[in-house]
């Protein structure tokens, strides 16, 4: 896990720092493992909307894998 603290007195490329915490990620690999943490800068959305929106990106990506198969339009005899 990343420990990223932001410095507002610093100027430059120095204001933000980061450092790894070995223990902290080894509790989340068996605390959250197979879990996802979905991040947004979308702040008026509600939970739910982010989770729709989430799907909905799935959704979009699988029919443009589908588009992409040679034998998704082919004809077939029946």
């Amino acid at each position: 896990m990343l420990k990223i603290p932001y410095h507002r007195r610093r100027k430059g490329a120095r204001r933000v720092s980061w450092e790894s915490d070995d223990a902290a990620m080894a509790c989340l690999e068996t605390a959250v493992c197979g879990k996802r943490r979905l991040m947004t800068d979308q702040h008026a959305w509600s939970p739910e909307a982010i989770m729709a929106a989430y799907h909905g990106q799935s959704h979009a990506e699988a029919a443009f894998r589908q588009l992409k198969e040679v034998d998704h339009l082919t004809v077939r005899p029946p």
